[in-house]
């Protein structure tokens, strides 16, 4: 049998709690970047999703509201827009603004593109006895400004 040098000590079997602890700490090492992704990029990611699927429904709902509809319909119906920027004309994809049907308040921008340039809708309106109402609706082309609807004091 070999033997031992000096100092040394035999031992024939090492503490099944050793071996655990051991295993554990070598499972760790080879797992911990999967953990630190999962543990920041899932909630990153989950934020992300969020704030873009929360954009995606305001501007569809915006776009969807009897305001833009009324509103980019008679913006298509101005022989002095249609002379500004060409026919078609044609809504962008971002709005702003709010529709509160509760307040029964709207106020909206959006860019309307046609053949010869683009131009900034600004529209406002009310909900009167259930049926919405353009108190000003103005378009933006260059220097040039059409009001459709509404004064300057108004």
């Amino acid at each position: 049998m070999w033997g031992c040098i000096a100092g040394c000590v035999m031992v024939d079997r090492v503490p099944s709690d050793l071996m655990v602890k051991v295993a554990q700490d070598a499972w760790w090492d080879q797992n911990k970047h999967w953990f630190r992704w999962v543990l920041v990029g899932v909630p990153l990611l989950m934020t992300v999703l969020g704030l873009t699927i929360g954009v995606v429904w305001m501007v569809l709902s915006l776009w969807g509201s009897e305001v833009t509809a009324l509103s980019l319909e008679r913006v298509r119906g101005s022989s002095e827009v249609v002379s500004l920027l060409g026919e078609p004309i044609e809504a962008g994809w971002l709005i702003q603004g709010s529709v509160d049907e509760g307040a029964g308040v709207a106020e909206l921008r959006y860019v309307v593109v046609g053949p010869k340039g683009d131009g900034g809708v600004r529209v406002r309106a009310e909900l009167v006895e259930g049926v919405w109402v353009v108190t000003r609706l103005d378009v933006g082309a260059g220097e040039a400004v059409v009001v459709l609807e509404g004064g300057e004091g108004e």
